[in-house]
This record gives structure tokens, sequence and C-alpha cells, in this order.
């Protein structure tokens, strides 16, 4: 695999909590995303356009994860669940795809990595990333 997790991405200091996948919404409004924790709701919403994402099992990515967990420190995904990834297979694949009309340069790859779920997200720009505090609700 050629591609380099760059780090955590936390701009908006989402809580160290663990996550579960809740629900993806990709209609005419861009691509949502809610994610759960005991105490926390995450929404991470693309309003620009998308290239491409996909939605797997952690469980059936292990050659991915291995080879991130050996490249990082064990911890990388402690308590965390974005990432952007540089050096991308996924972004490499939709310049391919298309001919190069997408050039993989253009495009950032984004990870969003829960308990049970690796979501990979190509996009022009960042998302919009909201908190809220279940208790608070």
């Amino acid at each position: 695999m050629d591609s380099k997790i760059v780090g955590d991405w936390n701009p908006v200091q989402v809580p160290k909590e663990s996550y579960e996948l809740e629900a993806i919404n990709y209609d005419n409004k861009g691509l949502l995303i809610r994610l759960e924790s005991i105490q926390t709701v995450v929404t991470i919403h693309f309003p620009g356009v998308i290239e491409g994402f996909r939605t797997t099992d952690e469980g059936n990515r292990w050659k991915t994860v291995s080879e991130i967990l050996s490249n990082h420190n064990k911890g990388i995904f402690a308590g965390r669940i974005l990432f952007k990834v540089s050096e991308s297979d996924f972004s490499k694949w939709i310049e391919s795809e298309s001919f190069t009309f997408i050039k993989k340069d253009d495009v950032t790859h984004y990870l969003i990595v829960t308990s049970n779920d690796l979501t990979d997200i190509l996009a022009y720009e960042d998302p919009i990333i909201s908190i809220y505090d279940k208790e608070k609700d």
C-alpha cells in the first residue's frame, strides 16, 4: 500500500472517545456522516463535490490497518476518528478511472475511523464538523 496517514486531523477538537458509524446520507446537499459515542454525536458534512466515498467493515481491511499500525505509533487510532491521507491509493484510482480528468493532487483523501468501520472520502474541500453533547440535548 502506498497510502500514508498524514496524522489525525482534529480541526474542531472532536472529543477522543470510541465512536460508531450511525448514518451516511449522500444527496444533492452533499455527504453527511453521523458518528456517535456514549456521550457525543459528531456530524461530518462535505457540502461540496465528492469524487468518491467508500465504507468498509474494519475487519475486511486488516491489510490496510496493519500497514498503518506498522508505519505509525501503535496508538494512532486510539480515540481519534479523523485523518488525512497522502499518496493515496484511492485518489490514484480515481485519477486512473477518470482518464486523468480528475487529478489525484486536486482531491483530498479523508479517512474516518470508528470502532467497526473505515470510511474513505475524496473531496475538494474540508468538511464542516459539528459536535453535540448528548446530555445537553
